[in-house]
């Protein structure tokens, strides 16, 4: 752009010269207004020659044009810089285009000076105006308001002037704004809104420029940040000076103009309104705005003589929705609310019944709000007058006056309210009753109980309202809830429950007499369709109770057996309360007598039997003592308290090693009198402690407990420790009391003020100033249970409060207690504390500690011999998981070839089943842990099922019955803790393999346990697992809400919490795209990782002040360099797997720094974390990836540093593009052909460099990722490959794009396009390999796992393979796989055919935008946010159109259901034109003759040397058949687009030789010219072209992004044969070895089975196909379902199967079941959705075909989204008659499965919406006779 000033010795521009200026872009400069200010002061106005008003005009209108295209070209980051530019007035601007549009601006106010200085009449004047606002307008649409205020101004000057010389009163008693004036204040603005001009009359032109004038100042106020207008000028805008005035006056002189006028007044209105805080203003403005709306809305009425138009209804009652919640009586009082009621309320008379009923409706609630009861008394009387017919309507209304009834001061009602709702109840249908009419009734119901109208209801007015809500329970039950939606359900179910809870409290308040029993069932049967026990648990306790108050016998009979028929209807049979209720009549005092003395009498006898010598433990016995505990839960407190008494100690002791030992029974009240009963008769005080600690943990595992014997325990412990004791055993005793003294009263209190510390202190002093007698007691396995239970305990409490550095004291402390007051026995149990203590380390990152603490675990187990397998198994998993976290993979191997698990057997001696059971899931899971850590998930998975399973077993109730309201619970919550662990593991696990769904569901498992099982737990850390679940799977929504919930929790945890939290919430950053809130969160989690080290390494300081712990150990001495070394003060303070952690979040910072284009700072920090990383190889990955990635990023800037190469991101790149036979010294060649293109040998040489340079870093990135790739892909998670292929993709693709004529190109598109297919479905199918092992059953042991881990290779996919598969398909197919890049910018065509190279494109989707400046881009963004809203609008009219009775809704219906049509016709045209565009031949089946193609190439060739001026080039440049095939498969070149695909494949050729080094003057192409001559020879070409039928059949291999679109459906392949599969992995799985003739699968017509109709709803479908089915003689089923072993059987017992119900079928079978099957029929499920793939973000997507094919099923045909029963079975009917199955096509011409699809679609109504839904998954299928089920390929 030229800078230079204006010279006033050159000749001035004339007009003509200017005006042409001023109309092209690139004309325009600083020397253009400089010009053009200098020819405005030079040339006279009247002169023919000079700038007439005229002449003047015409330019501004130019530079308007002019100005508004650079606007829009700008990007929109630029805009605010122009915004800002023209707010400071300064010439500053960043780009071209910016400093463009400030020059054609000054161009403007110039030509306006101009103008407004020579006018000289009105009529000018009103030019002026005109020309004025029109610069207005321009500058409000780039949203500049300062010079826009000043020619608002000026126009209102000029208003001013004409208007007085009009009206000489018109100023007399107002002031108008001077003309000079630049700026205006808001307030300023305002005011020129309004004109005093009420007798005046204006012409049309005049009168429209006024209201022009008066909506751009509302306009410009719009754009004022936080502006509001004030009440005054509300107010007056509906005046006749205001606006509405004006455009009432406009529309008196022209109806039309003045209508939009009016339109846009009043969608401004709406918009001050929804910004305005004041209810008051806001109210106001929605009025007018509806004023306005029902003003236009009339002005139709009265015109066309029709109902109101539905948009301008919509519109209307929108605003009056707004406007009701705008009311809020706090600010609005009842006379302002009449006053705007007045000008509105008519309006909900021209709108049709529906919207009529709800907007009166909302009328009278707003009364009733502002307790008007008399208009809302009248409201409701008109409305049940006018509802007759309208039964939903009238039942709304009549509801309403009852609660309006409520009320002391409501008029007296004509008729009995109560009994009207019930006749209207009686007459509704399922049909009328729609979900938002129930949620609409729950509702009110619950705003009768939510604000009572009255404080002291008398009975009469409980029995009416308890009468109304069991006749609403009546509608409940009427209503079909499978029309609505899944949210809709949920809302539903809540509302639902609620209303059963008032209905529960206001049952509560009547008297025994007045309930009405017979109603009770229709509230039950509610409870059970929505599935609420607790409902009707608490309705039969009720009865219960009712029955034992009750003094009448009659009465009393009636409520037992309700009680106990409620227990039956909703099946509570596992209630404990079922048995109570069953003997109810039985328990009279003198059967009770007599159940007291049975037990007395078999307590006697177990006296007996105890004190036989021959006496044994034996099964009956056990049963007995259960039976007997199950018969003491029954008595009474008088009757237990006796009974113990009367037990002796022995049968005491017996019956509470049964309670201890049973998991039935848990911690009860039953348990804690027998303790006690023992304790008071025991004499022994270490026996007596032993007790003692036993009440304590049978206290601290109840709650309920704690408050009814805690102070008792207390008194007992504060006895037991004033006894004089000098015993060793009892000293250590009244330390367990003491740990069980804090752990009862932190249960009761549940608060952090309890002196944990100071507790752990004196333990700590008191393990440390003791000094161990000469000969210390041996401990029994009694003690060691007791201390070992109160240590799990309390150590299990305080891992819950997240304080480590009291974890690891309590530990340490315990590990000091048994070495110096426990003999050799005790030593196994030190091994589980100090591995324990060394796990806590580890997890912590401090890796020298935990090596120190391995040691000494080493040292104890290997000095005593009598140390169990148990614990040195548990020793051994725990240190080979340690060397493995640290980087010694091969050593932790070693170390696992050693173990075996520990059976249950081997713990001996250790009575306490929650220790043992502790230690064996702990044990698991550190071994599943190791596993997963070396990179194998399925055998890892295959661990930690088995302890999932282990957990089933040791829990007594399930996690569904963890929310009963149960006081006495008796799972273990110790195990809580390690069960959480294992299920986040699972989790972890299937997300490495991809599978977002089983990782969502145990992490959500882990939350449950969490804050279910014990009150203590809190799912913080499961929770952010979830969190970072959801944000990766893009559900951002869905992981900020769980994020607030648990945000109090963060600001009290720990370090280690913290830093868990700002790594979710950074994950979440990342995935919003808030990339500085991302790196500011990591940064924090460096911060806090510095602050957890320093305070734990300040505690192991502190530690060795008072007294070093680990003093006194031995060096250890090993031979095997795999245990460890003893050198324990070189490790003691290592943190390398805490400065992993660190190093990680370093590559995430840097990462994030690559897209954010800071390359330098990302090689900063990953050259910060390369020290800091542990070697394993996943961070070797990860780093490889993260170099990969800056390479990549720097190639990227390469490319962007080059005018000549720059280009290339925005072109189609191909694979391969040049034939192989290249000739040597060919760049020569082309440089000398092109003798105009004059390149200097320096630039040459530098874009020669620059080629090299980036195909290095190509070279680098694509073979350190094919490294990665075949060492580590069976390791790898699916993400990590996905990443790793991808690079090596795009390097691959890019390096060929850029190898020059001269050079060999080594890279091959067999190679590329296998590392592009191969991660496709990648966690599909190692699920699928996971589950076929799982289904076979082979249990292997630990040994096994561990050799297959050693002794495993890579199991990458091999080329080869590959290479011979692509070979092996059949010559009649094309494989064509589509993807989608990670910018989603970029779409990948792979074309793979046998025995031919595979022809790999890379197409921009905003290449168009590229070539064409005014081309409307399809990003994909856009084009999926179309299709989502296609479909879902599709779904939501599919499933209520049976809903719409009447003509006129159903037309509409049909209406809206045509429109969706036309859309999704429309966008899937679009998605061909501008997606694929010229490239949309490589779907094409067409099959050149070679002699035609060779001429039509010749041709070719002559076209671009002639065009290119390489006329003596010759041949020497061939391009790949597979792109010239291209051009002749785009058709007959007659068709309308062809032109734009011509030019598609043109430029894709241009640049072709552009980037293989060949220059030429590419912008003085003739593109038009060329794309002439093409299509010229294109048309010799198909003129004598003589087509052959085709067999072809074309796979798509979808990716997870683009699985969605029917790409079936799209122009050129609708009338192909087409099926999908998600990837190359699943095509190989379902086609068969054997190589036979044909390429298609055959099933036996014989050999069918069907389900028809199985849920009883689809009567069309029935009626239609029933007949035709039933004479088949195939199996099957119609009208009920199938049973799970029938709908097995018809699927792998036939060859094909049919199903025409609901969904896919997955209510009658599950993935599982299916997994399970040997064979699997060729299926054809035409139910909603059957097809359907669910996206899952960076996960793998699931669905209804994913089950079918991982099942073995070859073929399937199933719907991608809902359609209607009609039409889908309309192509039903078609397709299978096609295929040859049903009786019309048996004779004539059949076709194969995917032909009879693809013919069945014009059989549709709506070829689109419906026709497009149904696809086939897998392989084309033919029908005949007697032949096996096999592929023929």
């Amino acid at each position: 752009m030229s800078t230079k000033t204006f010279s006033a010795s050159k000749p001035a521009w004339t007009t003509d010269k200017v005006i042409k200026s001023l109309t092209y872009p690139e004309h325009c400069s600083i020397s253009l207004v400089e010009r053009l200010r200098a020819t405005l002061t030079t040339n006279n106005v009247k002169s023919s020659h000079g700038w007439t008003s005229d002449l003047l005009l015409t330019a501004l209108k130019s530079a308007l044009e002019n100005m508004a295209k650079r606007w829009a070209d700008l990007p929109s980051e630029n805009k605010l810089q122009i915004c800002q530019a023209f707010s400071s007035l300064r010439r500053s601007a960043s780009s071209k285009a910016q400093l463009e549009i400030k020059l054609l601006y000054d161009c403007c106010c110039y030509l306006m000076d101009r103008l407004a200085f020579n006018h000289e009449s009105d009529a000018q004047l009103y030019s002026c105006i005109r020309a004025r606002l029109a610069i207005v307008n321009r500058l409000l649409d780039m949203e500049v308001t300062e010079p826009a205020i000043f020619h608002l101004s000026k126009v209102y000057y000029n208003f001013c002037s004409l208007f007085q010389s009009l009206s000489p009163r018109f100023m007399n008693n107002s002031s108008y704004i001077s003309s000079g004036a630049l700026t205006m204040s808001a307030v300023e603005l305002q005011n020129c809104l309004y004109f005093p001009l009420p007798s005046l009359s204006l012409a049309q032109g005049a009168c429209s420029l006024l209201v022009t004038f008066q909506l751009n100042v509302l306009r410009c106020l719009t754009l004022f940040p936080n502006f509001c207008l004030s009440l005054s000028t509300i107010q007056n805008l509906m005046k006749e000076t205001g606006p509405y005035a004006s455009c009432l006056r406009l529309f008196s002189l022209n109806e039309e103009l003045g209508l939009s006028r009016i339109e846009i007044f009043a969608r401004f209105l709406s918009r001050f309104a929804l910004t305005e805080q004041n209810s008051l203003h806001s109210l106001y403005l929605f009025a007018y705005s509806l004023q306005s709306w029902l003003h236009i809305g009339r002005s139709f009425m009265l015109k066309h003589a029709i109902a109101l138009p539905e948009s301008i209804e919509l519109r209307v009652v929108n605003l009056f929705h707004k406007l009701f919640n705008a009311c809020d009586p706090s600010v609005i009082n009842i006379d302002q609310l009449n006053e705007i009621y007045e000008g509105i309320l008519f309006g909900i008379d021209f709108l049709n019944v529906d919207n009529r009923t709800e907007l009166n409706l909302r009328v009278s609630d707003t009364y009733y709000q502002y307790s008007d009861v008399t208009a809302c008394f009248s409201r409701l009387t008109d409305g049940i007058e006018s509802s007759i017919g309208e039964r939903i309507a009238k039942l709304k209304y009549l509801l309403l006056m009852f609660r309006l009834s409520l009320k002391k001061d409501c008029p007296k009602v004509s008729f009995d309210i109560v009994s009207e709702i019930s006749t209207s109840v009686e007459l509704l249908n399922s049909d009328s009753i729609r979900p938002n009419d129930l949620i609409y009734f729950l509702n009110v119901i619950d705003n009768i109980f939510s604000y009572p109208p009255h404080t002291s209801p008398d009975g009469h007015d409980k029995v009416r309202t308890f009468s109304v809500m069991a006749s609403f329970a009546h509608v409940i039950l009427a209503a079909n809830r499978e029309l609505t939606s899944d949210i809709e359900a949920n809302k539903l179910s809540k509302k639902v429950k609620r209303f059963l809870s008032l209905s529960f409290y206001q049952l509560r308040s009547l008297k025994e007499t007045e309930i009405p029993l017979d109603t009770f069932r229709c509230f039950i049967q509610v409870a059970i369709k929505f599935q609420e026990p607790e409902f009707s648990q608490k309705l039969s306790n009720f009865c219960y109770n009712n029955s034992v108050k009750s003094k009448h016998t009659d009465l009393s009979i009636r409520y037992i057996d309700l009680s106990v028929s409620i227990t039956l209807w909703h099946n509570l049979l596992d209630d404990e309360t079922f048995i109570l209720k069953l003997v109810k009549w039985l328990q009279l005092l003198g059967e009770k007598s007599t159940k007291d003395f049975t037990l007395k009498k078999v307590s006697n006898m177990l006296e007996f039997h105890f004190t036989q010598p021959s006496f044994k433990v034996t099964a009956s016995l056990t049963k007995l003592l259960k039976w007997i505990i199950r018969s003491m839960h029954s008595l009474g407190e008088s009757h237990l308290k006796i009974y113990i008494s009367c037990l002796s100690i022995t049968v005491l002791k017996a019956i509470s090693k049964e309670m201890l030992d049973s998991k039935e029974h848990g911690p009860s009240i039953i348990s804690i009198r027998v303790l006690a009963e023992m304790f008071d008769r025991e004499v022994d005080l270490s026996e007596k402690a032993n007790i003692l600690c036993l009440m304590s943990c049978t206290v601290f595992n109840n709650a309920s407990l704690n408050l009814c014997y805690s102070s008792s325990i207390k008194r007992k412990i504060e006895d037991l420790q004033s006894c004089a004791s000098k015993c060793p055993k009892f000293h250590l005793h009244r330390i367990i009391l003491e740990i069980w003294d804090f752990l009862i009263k932190y249960q009761a209190n549940r608060c952090y003020e309890i002196p944990l510390q100071s507790l752990l202190k004196r333990l700590s002093d008191f393990v440390l100033t003791s000094r161990p007698p000469a000969t210390l007691v041996e401990l029994s396995d009694r003690d060691i249970y007791t201390f070992l239970t109160a240590s799990f305990s309390i150590f299990h409490v305080i891992e819950v409060l997240g304080d480590y550095c009291s974890e690891l004291l309590l530990l340490e402390t315990v590990y000091e207690l048994l070495k110096n007051y426990l003999s050799n026995p005790a030593g196994r149990y030190i091994v589980v504390i100090v591995t324990l203590l060394a796990n806590k380390y580890v997890s912590l990152g401090f890796s020298g500690k935990a090596h120190l603490c391995f040691s000494r675990a080493y040292n104890f187990f290997k000095k005593q011999n009598g140390t169990q397998e148990c614990f040195e198994n548990f020793w051994r998993v725990s240190f080979a998981k340690y060397l493995i976290i640290t980087g010694n993979a091969e050593k932790g191997v070693l170390q696992l070839k050693n173990y075996s698990t520990t059976k249950k057997g081997l713990f001996t001696g250790l009575q306490n089943l929650v220790v043992l059971d502790y230690l064996l899931m702990y044990e698991r899971f550190q071994f599943s842990e190791a596993v997963y850590l070396l990179g194998h998930s399925s055998q890892a998975l295959h661990i930690i099922t088995q302890n999932l399973r282990m957990m089933k077993s040791f829990f007594s109730m399930s996690i569904d019955k963890m929310h009963s309201n149960s006081t006495e619970s008796s799972l273990p919550w110790e195990l809580a803790r390690i069960a959480v662990m294992s299920n986040n593991l699972t989790a972890q696990i299937y997300e490495h393999m991809g599978q977002l769904r089983e990782a969502m569901y145990f992490t959500k498992q882990a939350c449950l346990l969490e804050e279910t099982i014990c009150p203590l737990f809190s799912a913080y850390c499961s929770k952010l697992s979830l969190c970072s679940l959801l944000a990766k799977a893009g559900r951002i929504d869905e992981s900020e809400v769980i994020i607030q919930e648990i945000a109090d929790l963060e600001q009290s945890s720990s370090f280690h919490q913290k830093y868990l939290w700002n790594l979710v919430n950074a994950e979440i950053d990342y995935s919003k795209g808030e990339l500085n809130g991302s790196i500011r969160r990591y940064s924090q989690c460096l911060d806090l990782l510095d602050f957890l080290k320093q305070e734990v390494l300040s505690f192991i300081q502190l530690c060795k002040n008072n007294r070093s712990l680990t003093k006194g150990i031995k060096r250890l001495s090993l031979s095997n360099s795999a245990y460890p070394t003893g050198k324990e003060k070189l490790f003691d303070l290592d943190c390398s797997i805490l400065d992993d952690k660190a190093a990680k979040v370093l590559q995430r910072i840097a990462l994030i720094e690559i897209k954010r284009g800071n390359l330098d700072e990302a090689r900063s920090l990953m050259k910060a974390s390369s020290g800091k990383f542990i070697g394993d190889f996943s961070n070797v990955v990860s780093l490889q990836i993260a170099k990969a990635k800056i390479a990549l990023s720097e190639a990227n800037m390469t490319l962007r540093g080059n005018p000549a190469l720059s280009t290339l991101q925005d072109s189609v790149v191909s694979l391969p593009c040049i034939t192989e036979r290249q000739i040597v010294g060919v760049h020569g060649k082309l440089i000398a052909a092109s003798p105009n293109i004059q390149i200097s040998k320096r630039k040459q040489g530098h874009l020669n460099l620059l080629r090299e340079k980036l195909k290095t870093i190509l070279l680098n990135i694509r073979l350190n990722c094919e490294l990665i790739f075949f060492n580590t892909f069976e390791r790898s998670s699916v993400e990590t490959c996905r990443a790793v292929n991808n690079l090596m993709t795009f390097s691959s693709i890019m390096q060929s794009a850029i190898t020059s004529l001269d050079e060999k190109n080594t890279l091959n598109s067999v190679t590329t396009s296998f590392f592009m297919e191969i991660p496709r479905a990648l966690g599909f199918q190692r699920k699928l390999v996971n589950s076929k092992s799982v289904w076979q059953s082979h249990s292997y042991n630990e040994s096994e796992i561990v050799n297959m881990i050693s002794e495993s290779k890579s199991k990458a996919p091999r080329f080869e393979e590959f290479e011979e598969f692509i070979n092996q398909l059949p010559s009649t197919w094309n494989v064509i796989s589509l993807s989608i890049n990670e910018s989603k910018e970029e779409l990948f065509v792979t074309k793979l055919r046998k025995e031919a190279a595979p022809l790999i494109f890379r197409l921009p989707l905003k290449r168009h935008s590229s070539q064409a400046v005014d081309e409307d881009v399809l990003s994909f963004d856009k084009a999926q946010s179309a299709f989502g809203k296609i479909i879902a609008k599709s779904n939501e009219t599919a499933q209520n159109g049976k809903d719409y009775t009447t003509k006129q809704d159903k037309e509409s219906w049909w209406k809206q259901r045509r429109e969706l049509d036309s859309s999704l016709a429309k966008l899937l045209k679009n998605i061909e034109l501008f997606w694929l565009g010229g490239f949309k031949g490589i779907f094409s089946n067409h099959k050149p003759d070679m002699g035609l193609f060779l001429k039509f190439i010749h041709q070719l060739y002559d076209i671009m040397r002639k065009n290119l001026n390489f006329s003596d080039l010759g041949n020497t440049i061939e391009l790949s058949s597979g792109i010239l095939e291209l051009f002749v498969s785009l058709g007959s070149p007659d068709q309308d687009n062809v032109d734009q695909l011509l030019e598609d494949l043109i430029y894709f050729v241009l640049d072709i030789y552009q980037f293989h080094g060949l220059q030429f003057a590419y912008d003085e192409v003739d593109m038009d010219q060329m794309i002439i001559d093409v299509k010229d020879a294109l048309r010799v070409y198909h003129n004598n072209y003589d087509p052959e039928k085709s067999t072809s059949h074309t796979v798509l291999l979808l990716d997870k992004m683009v699985h969605k679109f029917p790409w079936e459906s799209l122009p050129c392949l609708q009338q192909l044969s087409v099926s999908r599969l998600p990837s190359i992995s699943i095509l190989k799985s379902i086609i068969c070895k054997e190589v036979r003739p044909e390429p298609f699968i055959k099933v036996n017509i014989d050999s069918g089975s069907y389900i028809l109709n199985p849920s009883l709803d689809l009567k069309h479908t029935q009626d239609m196909f029933e007949a035709e089915l039933s004479a088949t003689g195939w199996r099957g089923i119609i009208g009920r379902s199938p049973s799970n072993e029938e709908y097995r059987s018809m699927l792998s017992d036939y060859d094909f199967f049919l199903y025409f119900g609901h969904g896919g079928g997955e209510q009658y079978t599950t993935s599982r079941d299916l997994a399970a099957l040997n064979k699997c029929a060729v299926s054809i499920l035409m139910g909603c959705s059957s097809g359907a793939l669910h996206e899952c973000g960076i996960y793998e997507p699931w669905g209804t075909p994913l089950n079918y094919l991982g099942a073995g099923c070859q073929t399937l045909v199933a719907n991608l989204w809902d359609v209607t029963d009609k039409d889908i079975d309309r192509f039903s009917g078609a397709m299978l008659s096609y295929w040859g199955v049903f009786s019309g096509k048996k004779s004539a011409e059949t076709f194969n499965i995917c032909e009879a699809v693809s013919k069945s679609r014009k059989h549709c109504h709506l070829q689109f919406l419906n026709g497009a839904a149904p696809v086939v998954y897998g392989l084309p299928a033919f029908v005949t006779k007697n032949i096996s089920n096999d592929v023929y390929a």
